[in-house]
């Protein structure tokens, strides 16, 4: 039980990380006048988390899981995201369509930066942990008529067109919900292994958000790149906005926007 507890204790202090001024990358005013808002937002999200009876089932996996996606790398490709769109200019990003999506981190760092304007962020992910932590980390924005909403559902059976596909309630209810995209990320395509499949369903004229990286250094990384030309034959884009690279400490991260036409 201590060494649980030390566990969670760490956790906090990893969460209240994320919201010092000195991020990894540039943060705007907007960002730090926010702060306190979020700090509180976000940590009563963690205490659900760890409160919940599915995290004293999964305690474990959940804290390592958590670490790894506030680490530093985790938090600084992200944060390039956000970087790049804002020098782009691109601040409206309308129904997004947040794929293996993880932790839902990636969505509270729009949430939080008063630049981005997003009506809803779906997220969709295969592994029901995820979704049941996403949901309850961004409970605020649940709770604020679905701006954020997790789902079990795998990418590769999404009509990105257009999809209708059903989600829980906090309940426990089903309920139909119908998703026109405007923007479609994937910063986890090292791990989609039938990943043509998947870009074959991706349509033409939605802003497309892409990260890979070049880390075969787990197993679950099935679809790594070397190079972003190697990239970017992967994912063809008719119009390309932003194609770069991140060098991390373990490993380079590989980031293309833009779209298909």
């Amino acid at each position: 039980m201590e060494k649980n507890n030390k566990s969670t204790s760490d956790l906090f202090t990893l969460f209240e990380a994320i919201y010092q001024p000195s991020l990894h990358l540039e943060e705007s005013q907007s960002l730090s006048e926010k702060k306190p808002f979020f700090t509180t937002t976000y940590l009563k999200g963690l205490k659900r988390v760890l409160e919940s009876e599915y995290f004293k089932a999964h305690s474990s996996e959940i804290i390592q899981g958590l670490k790894k996606a506030t680490s530093r790398g985790q938090l600084q490709s992200k944060e390039w995201i956000l970087k790049v769109l804002k020098e782009k200019g691109i601040s409206n990003l309308g129904i997004v369509a947040l794929c293996a999506g993880w932790y839902g981190f990636l969505a509270f760092l729009f949430f939080r930066d008063s630049f981005f304007s997003t009506k809803n962020i779906f997220l969709f992910e295969i592994d029901e942990l995820s979704v049941k932590v996403s949901e309850d980390i961004n409970r605020y924005f649940v709770k604020d008529n679905w701006k954020f909403k997790a789902t079990l559902k795998n990418i590769l059976d999404i009509h990105y067109a257009g999809e209708t596909f059903t989600t829980l309630k906090f309940n426990g209810e089903s309920e139909k919900l119908t998703m026109v995209p405007d923007t479609i990320i994937n910063t986890s395509c090292e791990h989609i292994e039938k990943f043509k499949e998947w870009w074959d369903k991706i349509p033409a004229e939605k802003l497309i958000i892409l990260q890979s990286n070049n880390y075969k250094g787990l197993k679950e990384h099935v679809n790594c790149v070397s190079s972003l030309e190697e990239f970017k034959k992967m994912a063809s884009m008719g119009r390309l906005i932003y194609e770069g690279h991140l060098d991390l400490e373990k490993y380079t991260r590989f980031m293309l926007i833009g779209y298909k036409t």
